[in-house]
C-alpha cells in the first residue's frame, strides 16, 4: 500500500515529467532520464507514455518517442514485459500505429510490434558487442497458463495440504531441491520455469524468485491469491507482495485510475496547502493523499493487483476472530457496532480514541480517496468498495468498474462514507494550530482544499485522463471532458464550486453540518484563496 507516490526531494521531476507529457513537449531525453532515477514511477505511468505517443499527430515527433522507449525496454527486462501486458490487455500499446508499423519491416502479423523492434534493437546491440544473443522469451504465457492451473487445483485441494508453488528458474531452487528431478519436484506441488527475464514480470519490484498460489476465491470470476517471494537483500531480507489474480474485469480501467490517482498525489505534494493546517503537531502533517496499489491488466479481462493491507493477513483481536486488519467499510460498520464493548475492538474502531497521528492519516487518506474519486467521475461507492487498515488507519477505494460517470444499475453515494465514521468524526474535537476544530470539519477542509488544487490544474488533469483513458471508446475525448468539467464545475465561481462540493459532503452525512459550520469552513478557504 502507498500513501506517497514520490519523496519530498523528487516528485518534481515527476511533475515535469507528467507536465510536459501533457503539453506535448516530452523529450527522449527525459524519457531516459526518468525511467533511470523513478524507474517504479516510469513503469506507473507507461501506459500513459503509450497512450501519448499513440494520439501524437506528428509522425517524426512520434517516432523520436518510440524509439526512446524502445532504448529503456531493451536496458530493463521489467519494462519489457509491462509493454508486453500492456500489448496483451489492448487499446494502449502502439503497435497499431500506422506510422510506427513503418519502423519494423517484416514484422510477425499478430505479434506486438514494438517487442519485434525491440528484440532486432537487442540483437544487434549483442552482435556488435561480440555477446551472445539472450533469449528474451519472457515466457509470460506460461506463467499465466501455471495460475490458471493453480486456481483450480485450489478449489478442491485440502486445506493442509501444500499450497502450489512456482520457481521462476531452476537456479532459484534452494539447494537440496535443485537435485530433484521435475517429477520429484511436482509431488512437492512444485513447478519450475526457465525464466530469462530476471525481474518481476508483474510489479517490477526487484527479481521475482518465486511466487505461491494462496486461495481461491469461489465467485463467478474465482480470483485468485497470490504470495510474491523476491530475491533476498544483501542483508538477507526477502521481500514479498500480497497479490490478487482476478478474471472477468477490464483491469484497465482500475489501472487507469491508479495513475490520476498518483498524478493527484503528485500535485497535491507540489501545493503549499496554505489554505490548509498543515499540522496536528510539527512531525503529523494533514494533507489530502490518495492510496494508490499496483495494478497490471494482463488481458482484456484478467490482471493482478496488489493486495491491501499486511503482508500476513493479522487478526485484529484474539476473541473476535473475525475482525481483521484490513475490513471493508461494511464490516467496519457492522464491527464497530457488534463489538463496541470489547476493549481490544474498541482500539481499531473507535475513532475517537486515536491518537494525533492515527487521526491525521485517516483524514488525509478518507479526503484523498474521496475527492480523487469524485473528480474521475467514480461509481459505485457502496463500502464493499473501500478498505480501512486498522494497522495504520489508512483508507483506499478498491474496485473501479465504473468510471467517467459509466453507473450501475443501482448506484451508491459517491460519498459512501460509514455512518459510524460520519457519526464519530462530527463528535470528535481535534486540536490544529493552538485551536480547537471538529474532525468533520477537518475532514471538510482537506476535502475542500485538495479540490481547489486540482481544479486549478485542470487543464493538465482532463489531457493526462483523455490519454489513460483513451483505450476505451466510451471514454472519448467528450465524454472525459464532460466528466472533468462537471465534477470541477467549471461553469461556475470558485466559491461557489466550493460551495457545491460541501453541500455535496453535507448530503452525505446523516448528521449534516449545519449552517454555521459550513460557513466556518468558507471563511477558512477564502481567507487564503
Amino acid at each position: 500500500m502507498s500513501y506517497m507516490v514520490e519523496t519530498q526531494d523528487s516528485f518534481h521531476e515527476t511533475y515535469s515529467f507528467l507536465e510536459e507529457m501533457s503539453l506535448d513537449s516530452l523529450l527522449p531525453q527525459t524519457i531516459y532520464s526518468y525511467c533511470k532515477s523513478h524507474h517504479s514511477q516510469y513503469l506507473l505511468y507507461l501506459p500513459l507514455l503509450l497512450r501519448h505517443i499513440v494520439i501524437q499527430p506528428r509522425s517524426e515527433y512520434k517516432i523520436i518517442l518510440i524509439k526512446a522507449i524502445v532504448r529503456t525496454a531493451i536496458d530493463y527486462g521489467d519494462v519489457y514485459t509491462r509493454i508486453f501486458w500492456l500489448h496483451r490487455a489492448g487499446g494502449i500499446c502502439v503497435c497499431s500505429d500506422p506510422v510506427f508499423c513503418k519502423l519494423v519491416e517484416g514484422g510477425i502479423e499478430g505479434s506486438c510490434y514494438l517487442l519485434q523492434l525491440i528484440d532486432e534493437k537487442r540483437k544487434k546491440l549483442e552482435d556488435k558487442r561480440g555477446e551472445i544473443t539472450k533469449s528474451i522469451n519472457y515466457q509470460n504465457e506460461e506463467i499465466i497458463t501455471w495460475i490458471a492451473s493453480a486456481r483450480d487445483n485450489l478449489l478442491t485441494l485440502p486445506k493442509e495440504a501444500k499450497r502450489p508453488t512456482l520457481y521462476l528458474n531452476r537456479d532459484f531452487l534452494p539447494e537440496k531441491m535443485n537435485k530433484l528431478s521435475d517429477e520429484e519436484l511436482k509431488e512437492e506441488s512444485i513447478s519450475v520455469l526457465n525464466y530469462t527475464g530476471n525481474c518481476d514480470p508483474f510489479l517490477g519490484e526487484g527479481v521475482l524468485v518465486k511466487m505461491v498460489a494462496l486461495k481461491s476465491y469461489k465467485s463467478a470470476t474465482t480470483p485468485i491469491s497470490l504470495m510474491f517471494y523476491y530475491a533476498e537483500t544483501e542483508n538477507g531480507q526477502q521481500k514479498r507482495r500480497r497479490v490478487m489474480f482476478k478474471y472477468g474485469d477490464d483491469l484497465r480501467r482500475d489501472m487507469a485510475v491508479q495513475v490520476m490517482f498518483n498524478v493527484f498525489n503528485v500535485l497535491w505534494m507540489k501545493s503549499s496547502f496554505l489554505a490548509h493546517p498543515t499540522a496536528f503537531d510539527q512531525n503529523t502533517p494533514c494533507k489530502p493523499i490518495a492510496v494508490t496499489y499496483s495494478v497490471v491488466p494482463t488481458g482484456p479481462r484478467e490482471g493482478v493487483f496488489q493486495m491491501l493491507g499486511c503482508i500476513e493477513e493479522v487478526c485484529a483481536c484474539e476473541k473476535h476472530p473475525e475482525l481483521h486488519c484490513c475490513p471493508d467499510g461494511w464490516e467496519f460498520e457492522q464491527l464497530s457496532i457488534k463489538n463496541k464493548d470489547c476493549p481490544v475492538c474498541s482500539i481499531n474502531l473507535k475513532i475517537d480514541e486515536y491518537l494525533p497521528k492515527e487521526m491525521a492519516t485517516m483524514i488525509s487518506t478518507l479526503s484523498g480517496g474521496f475527492i480523487a474519486s469524485y473528480c474521475l467521475g467514480v461509481r459505485d461507492r457502496h463500502l464493499e468498495n473501500w478498505k480501512f487498515h486498522l494497522c495504520d488507519k489508512s483508507f483506499a477505494h478498491i474496485d473501479f468498474g465504473f468510471v467517467i460517470n459509466l453507473r450501475p444499475k443501482f448506484d451508491a453515494n459517491r460519498f459512501a462514507i460509514p455512518t459510524i465514521i460520519r457519526t464519530s468524526l462530527n463528535n470528535t474535537i481535534v486540536t490544529l494550530e493552538k485551536s480547537k476544530i471538529g474532525a468533520w470539519d477537518l475532514f471538510v477542509q482537506n476535502c475542500t482544499s485538495g479540490f481547489l488544487v486540482l481544479r486549478r490544474h485542470v487543464g493538465m488533469i482532463i489531457r493526462l485522463s483523455m490519454i489513460v483513458f483513451g483505450f476505451d471508446t466510451q471514454f472519448d475525448e467528450y465524454a472525459v471532458t464532460k466528466c472533468l468539467t462537471d465534477a470541477f464545475a467549471l461553469s461556475i465561481p470558485e466559491s461557489d464550486a466550493v460551495n457545491m462540493l460541501i453541500g455535496n459532503l453535507q448530503n452525505s452525512s446523516i448528521q449534516k453540518m449545519v449552517k454555521d459550520k459550513q460557513h466556518k469552513v468558507l471563511k477558512f478557504i477564502r481567507k487564503y484563496f
